[in-house]
Formats: C-alpha cells, sequence, structure tokens
C-alpha cells in the first residue's frame, strides 16, 4: 500500500527507518501533516521556535492552538539556523517550549542545510524533551549536494513531513506524507483522521504509482530549473 511505498520511498532516498504500520501517516497534503502535528503536539500557552523568513502557514496554526511563535531571524546568517542561536533561543523559553520548526530546503529562500548543519541542531535539540518539525517537502529539489534528512539525524525527536506535490508535481493531488515515532505518529493521527478521515482513495493510489514507478521523476525537472537558475 501507499504507507509501504513511502516508507521504502523515504528509505531509498534518505536513509530513514520508518515501519509502515506505525510511523508513517498519510495526510491532505503536507498541510494536513502540519496541521495535525502541531495540534497533537501544542497546548494553550506553549511555544513553538521558528526561524524566519519562512513560509508562512505555520504560524496561524500555531496560534489557532493557542501557542506562541517565537521567531529568530536568520538573514544576518545566510538565512540557516545557527545552533547558538537556537539554544538561546530554547533556553529563554524552557518552560514552554514543544517543538522547532525546521523547512528545508526552505522556502522562500531555497536554502538548504547539510549533514554538518543538521547534527549541531540535533545536538543542542536532544538536550531537551521537544520535538523538531522537519518540512522536507523540497527535499528532490536539492540542486547540490544529496538531501539529508532529519528523521536520520534525530529519529526519536524529528516528525518529517513530505509528499508528491514538489517531487511529482503532484500539488492539487493533496497527497502528504507524516513519518516519525511511532507514539507520536499515533497522536498526529487521531487528529488527521478527525479532522480529514482519510485522503481520497484515487489519490492514495495515484501517489503509490508515482512512489513505486517514479522514483527518479524528479530528475528531468531538476535538470529544467539548473538551466534557468
Amino acid at each position: 500500500g501507499l504507507r509501504a511505498a513511502a516508507s521504502h520511498y523515504l528509505a531509498t532516498k534518505y536513509n530513514t527507518k520508518y515501519d509502515p504500520e506505525s510511523q508513517i501517516l498519510i495526510t491532505a497534503g503536507a498541510t494536513g501533516g502540519i496541521y495535525s502535528s502541531l495540534t497533537a503536539m501544542l497546548n494553550k500557552g506553549d511555544t513553538v521556535i521558528i526561524p524566519t523568513p519562512i513560509f508562512p502557514l505555520y504560524i496561524p496554526i500555531v496560534l489557532l492552538n493557542g501557542a506562541k511563535p517565537i521567531f529568530i531571524d536568520t538573514s544576518e546568517d545566510g538565512f540557516i539556523l545557527k545552533p547558538e542561536k537556537l539554544q538561546k533561543a530554547i533556553e529563554a523559553n524552557k518552560d514552554t517550549v514543544k517543538a522547532v520548526v525546521l523547512n528545508y530546503p526552505t522556502n522562500p529562500t531555497g536554502v538548504t542545510y547539510d549533514r554538518a548543519d543538521l547534527e549541531a541542531l540535533a545536538a543542542v535539540i536532544k538536550q531537551y524533551e521537544i520535538f523538531v518539525l522537519s518540512d522536507e517537502i523540497y527535499s528532490e529539489l536539492t540542486y547540490t549536494g544529496k538531501h539529508v534528512s532529519m528523521g536520520e539525524i534525530l529519529p526519536d525527536q524529528a516528525v518529517v513531513l513530505n509528499g508528491v506535490s514538489k517531487s511529482h508535481a503532484m500539488t492539487g493531488w493533496r497527497v502528504g506524507i507524516t513519518a516519525g515515532p511511532a507514539d507520536v505518529i499515533q497522536q498526529i493521527g487521531k487528529v488527521s483522521e478527525f479532522t480529514i478521515t482519510s485522503v481520497t482513495t484515487n489519490a492514495q493510489r495515484a501517489a503509490e504509482e508515482a512512489l513505486e514507478n517514479g522514483m527518479d521523476d524528479t530528475q528531468p525537472m531538476k535538470e529544467a530549473y539548473m538551466k534557468r537558475r
């Protein structure tokens, strides 16, 4: 099924290890995964650390849950979240912080994180009982080097968001993948089920075909984009 295809795809591309039955959730696009994940994680009065500039969607979802976004401006650091600034923000909100949002390759800047960057951030996050919500929907549109997933680096604390919208140009099909620790995915799944019930069957079948038989379909798109850069 689709969850097995998603697990295999992520493992093949990004060296992650997710059990399809308990660690993969199919959502209405990555947006559905973001909403369900943050809603499962947050209580009123909690805080979420968000590096900026960033895709604005996370902010109203945090606010809808009665939580507060804590922004870290990355514009002076090459649009990369620096571990020392992350640690400072966590320490300043130690009693309320529940999650850090990471989006890479980043919308809108296009900047991404390499393995060393992610390991440095993971070393900070490991010190606290918090999640990293890692939105990697643009993972296949990485032009220099290979995308590294936070799901490989920090599997016990990372909730990884991906899908077929960007990798297979299937934006309108609304199929997202949320992957993470089994106990966390179970709670996120409850929110998703009670919000949308499920993703439509025909969209799931199309996504399964894309992930199984279109593993490298992004390559021609990448080549075209490279020429335009």
